[in-house]
């Protein structure tokens, strides 16, 4: 309790996670996001293609000229970059970032967004605010303003041992951070494999 303490200047802590872990029945909303630094797009690979739907399911989205696939691309979560197709007529957006060679005849060339995290600057999901203020105004009714809420972010998947960084589950952890008074929410992370 001492060491509890000397951490986190309480010994009011409550640890709150599992309830708001991804794939919750709560459903996934799509952020919306705003550029913060601009992105950094790959020259042209040719003959090659992105694969993945942006949002997983449906029609890669489509646009007429490259700028306006990348500023669109720029804008939408889990987007990797831009496909162009039929001599550079149409450019889709696309979820992956790992070009994939075909032949010459199939006209396909990519664009990678390099740098995805870095030039999309993602709010606070709303809907994850609403959650968050629901469990700290408890958290607060219990113990006040000695309260800390420690979250461990492996609950939402943000990155290590299940792949790459992932907008949607940042925008869930801002939702979740800005909910709670500066100070008072902590975020613990740990190895896998329980070495840190």
């Amino acid at each position: 309790m001492k060491e509890i303490i000397a951490d986190f200047g309480s010994d009011h802590v409550w640890q709150c996670d599992a309830f708001f872990a991804n794939g919750s029945s709560w459903g996934e909303p799509t952020p919306r996001v705003s550029l913060k630094d601009a992105c950094v797009w790959t020259p042209k690979i040719a003959n090659t293609y992105l694969a993945g739907v942006p949002g997983g399911s449906g029609r890669c989205p489509s646009y007429g000229t490259l700028p306006e696939a990348q500023s669109a691309c720029a804008t939408t979560p889990n987007c990797g970059g831009v496909t162009s197709r039929a001599n550079a007529t149409r450019f889709e957006l696309r979820a992956g970032r790992k070009p994939v060679k075909v032949p010459v005849t199939a006209d396909e060339d990519s664009y990678v967004l390099q740098n995805p995290l870095g030039c999309k600057q993602l709010p606070a999901d709303p809907v994850w605010a609403a959650r968050g203020k629901a469990a700290w105004d408890a958290i607060a009714r219990a113990d006040g303003d000695t309260a800390r809420w420690i979250y461990q972010g492996y609950a939402l998947k943000i990155a290590g041992q299940f792949g790459a960084v992932s907008p949607v589950a940042l925008s869930r952890l801002r939702g979740l951070h800005e909910s709670v008074p500066k100070g008072q929410f902590i975020l613990l992370d740990m190895e896998s494999d329980g070495s840190g």
